[in-house]
């Protein structure tokens, strides 16, 4: 009985019990090696979770209904066709964490995810990346229902604690990538905020890789309305320890997914850093501005990757041809008539950017594609970057 009445404080504090959270295989942990001879393409999306209500003003975010289901569906259709090798989810895949939000959880990604759960007959199934959102922090600080469900994941940092960071390496026939999963929760994290910095140069230290990716759930930019840039600091913070230690120029992507939509930015040129914000997942769907300051801390103007932004803008006008849109809302988009002087934007409403990111690791490079959700039940790559070695990052259309 002493050891019960603990147990049941602690589910009642947290609003939920972890014995109770299905887990999901993980596709890689702290200090592991994939190896594969062949090219390994994986997905990447966030907020893959029940479009709820918008909470506030001035959010810029619209609601569809039903999109979280249909992109899961999507992806599960990529394992089965294209042999996805992991599906990443880049945080807030739950409301906050009870154990009806991460049954929810489960039963959403039940056929697509390998875990406990079992699947509907013959479906091929694929483990995860876990990245860590503030939402899976809500109301249970200590992530024990986060762990729960991804069992094993994370550093080992000891005394019952759960670490939401980790490291490993993907060796291909030749050449190898080094990944690198980060929390940009410092306030939620307390102490493991600071074991989480003593860690990271250990982490991606030596020259046995050839390039790294880093994924973190908050971005240092973003274009979306009621979009937070650098939340409390801590994607600068985090970013600047990782370029300080790393060699230059290994650093090749970044992958985030707060804001409520897809963003594609290109820091530092065709040799630099692609900045891919995977938030379209389908909680909700923030309003994009195609160019603007970021935050008060970046005086410059900030805008869209070129080619994305000029894809995005071809889908949005065979869109308005075949359905009805305002016009005030194609000028919106187009930057012309009544809203020229204005920076140009798509409207959430009309047009979501919904939808999630296909990656392939090749020996020499990696490529980006952009897989966007119509609302009626299509998907259509719109946008494909890669990177190739002595090339840099090249960008196209897929449309």
């Amino acid at each position: 009985m002493r050891f019960l009445l603990p147990l049941l404080l602690f589910v009642a504090a947290c609003g939920v019990d972890p014995s109770r959270v299905a887990g999901h295989t993980l596709a890689a942990d702290d200090g592991d090696e994939i190896a594969s001879p062949r090219p390994i393409t994986f997905g990447v999306v966030g907020n893959l979770r029940d479009a709820e209500k918008v909470r506030g003003r001035a959010t810029g975010r619209a609601i569809h209904p039903g999109v979280a289901d249909a992109i899961a569906e999507d992806l599960v259709r990529a394992v089965d066709s294209q042999d996805l090798a992991w599906v990443t989810l880049m945080g807030d895949d739950v409301p906050a964490a009870s154990t009806g939000a991460w049954r929810r959880f489960d039963h959403r990604m039940h056929n697509l995810l390998a875990g406990s759960t079992l699947a509907d007959a013959g479906r091929k199934r694929v483990p995860t990346l876990p990245v860590a959102g503030d939402r899976e922090f809500q109301k249970d600080r200590q992530l024990r229902s986060y762990e729960a469900a991804f069992p094993g994941v994370g550093v080992n940092i000891g005394f019952k604690r759960v670490a939401s960071w980790y490291a490993f390496d993907v060796r291909l026939a030749k050449g190898r990538w080094r990944f690198l999963v980060l929390d940009t929760n410092k306030r939620a994290l307390g102490p493991r905020w600071q074991e989480q910095l003593y860690w990271i140069p250990k982490a991606v230290e030596g020259k046995d890789y050839d390039g790294l990716v880093v994924f973190m759930h908050h971005p240092l930019q973003t274009l979306a309305l009621g979009g937070q840039a650098n939340r409390e600091g801590a994607p600068g913070e985090l970013l600047e320890l990782v370029e300080d230690t790393v060699e230059l120029m290994k650093l090749r992507a970044v992958f985030t997914a707060d804001p409520y939509t897809s963003e594609a930015f290109l820091v530092g040129g065709r040799f630099g850093t692609l900045h891919v914000n995977a938030g379209g997942g389908g909680a909700g769907a923030s309003t994009l501005a195609r160019w603007g300051v970021a935050d008060e801390r970046n005086s410059e103007a900030l805008k869209l990757e070129t080619v994305f932004d000029l894809s995005l803008l071809k889908a949005f006008n065979q869109r308005a041809q075949e359905r009805e849109v305002p016009e005030n809302i194609i000028d919106a988009a187009r930057a012309e008539r009544s809203w020229e002087g204005f920076p140009g934007q798509y409207d959430a409403k009309y047009f979501p950017l919904y939808g999630w990111w296909r990656i392939t690791l090749r020996a020499e490079g990696m490529e980006a594609t952009f897989r966007l959700y119509d609302l009626e039940g299509g998907f259509q790559d719109v946008y494909r970057v890669d990177y190739v070695d002595d090339e840099g990052w090249r960008t196209g259309s897929r449309s």
